[in-house]
């Protein structure tokens, strides 16, 4: 993994600076994430039921800030996370990301990219790491199935901001103090949150019938595309559990 200082914020500034003039203190603590094992099947549109064989995200940067509401400039950055990986979000396991860098101070809102980020200095989104390694922001595999069929069926979608210098999801949190006794954050995704407004109706013929025996690939353009997207950058975001839970 590579570190992408390619937009950082108002947190380097604060760690040189303001961190040192109003008395907070220069910490880190370290970040990993896991993903929710799906107990039975996902339920989707019109009764379709999903079961995920394959559910990888290109996740990062990651960026926590002080302010209510994460924007443009996340106006206080307490912490941030500059890399990029490829979370498993099938797997319950924790794996350790790397290390925070951080001022102590509350938290209150957090936000990140999801396989590209788009630098003020770009004119377009450019992949991270994570996102030129997977191809997308998130890939999915599994079956859809409703009373007598079942739809394999395959996806990479992808999703960046729509304006130079923000981010793709932001989202407020509960608040948080961080300290230099901070003993780590663990993410935990949930994929079912990015399928469960899949509509499989789209893919059957006029008659009802489904005969690509193949599977299907969410195309651009789609209601199955379009709702992973929504689902990625519109829906709840991770869980967030600061007690520390860290591969070793």
């Amino acid at each position: 993994m590579s570190l992408l200082k390619m937009w950082p914020l108002g947190l380097v500034g604060l760690l040189a600076t303001s961190c040192i003039d109003s008395g907070q203190e220069r910490t880190s603590f370290l970040l990993s994430a896991n993903g929710s094992p799906i107990d039975g099947p996902i339920a989707a549109r019109n009764d379709w039921q999903i079961e995920l064989d394959t559910a990888n995200l290109a996740f990062g940067p990651f960026y926590l800030c002080a302010s209510r509401t994460a924007d443009t400039l996340c106006d206080i950055a307490q912490a941030e996370w500059l890399d990029s990986v490829i979370i498993d979000a099938l797997n319950a396991e924790p794996a350790a990301l790397g290390e925070v860098l951080a001022i102590e101070g509350t938290i209150r809102s957090y936000m990140y990219d999801l396989g590209y980020s788009w630098p003020n200095d770009q004119s377009a989104p450019t992949a991270t790491a994570a996102g030129a390694n997977l191809g997308a922001s998130v890939q999915l595999s599994g079956i859809a199935y409703r009373d007598d069929i079942t739809i394999p069926f395959s996806a990479l979608v992808s999703t960046a901001s729509n304006t130079a210098g923000s981010v793709t999801f932001s989202s407020q949190s509960s608040y948080h103090t961080i300290t230099s006794a901070e003993p780590g954050l663990l993410l935990t995704f949930d994929p079912s949150l990015w399928v469960d407004d899949v509509d499989f109706d789209v893919f059957l013929n006029e008659d009802g019938t489904f005969t690509a025996e193949e599977g299907v690939v969410f195309a651009e353009d789609t209601q199955p595309y379009r709702a992973v997207v929504s689902g990625l950058v519109a829906g709840d975001g991770p869980l967030f559990s600061w007690n520390g839970a860290l591969a070793p």
